[in-house]
């Protein structure tokens, strides 16, 4: 090669790496000029065009008393009806249909406001006792095409137990219109990498604000709820998982009824009831809720929680929306009030419990001894967090999110643990100096077993009637606190 063509194939080369380079930077120029104005939009702006699918609904009161209408709000592209039913011992429709004509909605989800949709209807809830309800909406041509909008409704008078439904949770993990507090489908990728790169990783912290808009469907818990019957095998912790308990409660007698989160956060009759059972995922709980708790608990309440992560976080409740922290509480705040904190070690697996205390009241009647287990099986499946089919599920009474025992657990006696391979839910008793208790599983399956296994339902039973026996003996004595106000969340000795 002559000196000529050389300087022809260096200049052709360098030309090329110049044209790369330059290329090379446009694009990331560009890309973070696009990412920047998608975090701007998304800060200053925060609309988005969003699928709707074929049906969707919702209403803002996930709670009415008796009496009182419920505002619903339907989205559907073709003629629907919509049906009453109630989640007890067995779905039953109530013979109260709403025919439903075409009412396509708006598109526009706020991710501050949510979805500004026109009331469709108002439910009367003339007549109905306290108990889980919900309006399954189906198409008339097509019934596949439906949507299921889950509420409660309170009971006028005192009931013996009071189910909390885990009303801030079904908020937390609903991804209706792209945005809950574990993810943000928003926003492009290169400005989640910008977020990520910042060690803000978007969706999963601080991104802005924490808000999230009451006014948009829950697609994950209407899809929970579309079960036939509650005695069918699933996969859920939040609203299918209530369902189940309350079941429970129907097929025994036992007088119930069901609130939520909100109505623990403002409504005092909630703390009439001798009995507090917790039994969705339950983790987040307002300012005004813990209060209520620790006072329930400190004038002798008697608690049930089947939650691995309950207590775990904070929410505030805002106009038309609920902000959610970050971080989740200290693990010693979590263990004073539930007996455990969260643990992922055996997260997602299930297993059944063997036997620590056989001799505790708790087990009377079951006829366990040391080293028996417990719950072999469960209706609530666990399994891989992102299970493909359904051979990947597991069984067992101590599954899916699990809670252990650590800093703060001292004044729990452990009953029973879970027998899960990398660690499994250590089951707890707390019995207070004013007459009551707390009881937790530390698992989300427990209640799963209680129709699969005597022994589980026969635990059950002994902790309700225990609650309701010692209620009438001090003459249905009121747990509430004379008002509410901030409790101290760092405070670990304050039950």
């Amino acid at each position: 090669m002559d000196m000529l063509d050389f300087e022809i194939t260096f200049d052709r080369a360098y030309h090329a790496v110049l044209w790369t380079a330059v290329t090379f930077v446009v694009a990331v120029v560009g890309c973070l000029i696009a990412a920047f104005w998608d975090l701007r939009w998304f800060d200053k702006y925060g609309t988005y065009k969003t699928d709707l699918g074929p049906v969707a609904a919702f209403s803002t009161h996930y709670s009415v008393e008796s009496g009182e209408p419920l505002p619903v709000h339907i989205h559907t592209t073709a003629p629907a009806t919509a049906s009453l039913v109630r989640f007890g011992a067995e779905r039953v429709d109530l013979d109260r249909a709403y025919p439903i004509g075409t009412s396509v909605q708006s598109r526009i989800f706020n991710r501050r406001t949510g979805y500004a949709w026109a009331k469709s209807l108002e439910i009367d809830t003339e007549g109905l006792a306290s108990g889980f309800y919900g309006l399954d909406i189906r198409q008339d041509d097509d019934p596949d095409k439906r949507f299921v909008v889950p509420f409660a409704v309170k009971p006028v008078k005192r009931h013996a137990v009071a189910v909390v439904l885990s009303t801030n949770d079904w908020d937390a993990y609903n991804e209706f219109g792209g945005l809950s507090k574990y993810e943000n489908k928003l926003m492009g990728r290169m400005a989640h990498r910008l977020l990520y790169w910042t060690r803000i990783i978007a969706g999963r912290g601080e991104m802005f604000d924490q808000s999230l808009p009451n006014a948009r469907p829950n697609g994950l818990v209407s899809d929970e709820m579309k079960d036939e019957g509650p005695l069918v095998d699933y996969h859920s912790k939040l609203a299918r998982n209530e369902w189940n308990a309350i079941a429970f409660l129907e097929r025994e007698g036992i007088d119930y009824a069901v609130y939520t989160n909100e109505d623990l956060d403002n409504d005092e009759r909630v703390l009439d009831s001798a009995l507090l059972m917790f039994v969705g995922h339950s983790e987040y709980f307002t300012e005004d809720m813990f209060y209520a708790y620790d006072r329930y608990v400190e004038n002798g309440g008697k608690v049930l929680i089947s939650s691995g992560m309950a207590m775990a976080g904070v929410c505030t409740y805002e106009p038309g929306a609920k902000a959610y922290q970050f971080k989740d509480l200290d693990h010693e705040i979590c263990a004073s009030r539930t007996g455990t904190f969260f643990s992922s070690a055996g997260g997602y697996t299930a297993a059944p419990y063997r036997v620590v205390r056989p001799d505790s009241w708790v087990f009377r009647g079951t006829g366990l001894g040391p080293g028996s287990f417990l719950g072999a099986e469960s209706a609530h499946k666990a399994g891989p967090k992102f299970a493909a089919v359904e051979q990947d599920r597991q069984s067992g009474a101590s599954g899916a999110h699990l809670g252990v025992v650590g800093r703060g657990s001292s004044k729990f006696e452990l009953l029973a643990r879970g027998m899960n391979e990398r660690g499994g839910a250590c089951m707890m008793l707390r019995e207070t100096a004013s007459g009551g208790w707390i009881f937790s599983t530390a698992s989300e399956t427990f209640f799963g077993a209680a129709h699969l296994d005597p022994n589980v339902g026969q635990l059950l039973r002994n902790l309700v009637n225990n609650a309701i026996q010692g209620a009438s003996a001090k003459g249905a004595k009121s747990h509430h606190a004379p008002e509410l106000a901030p409790s101290r969340l760092t405070d670990t000795k304050q039950i």
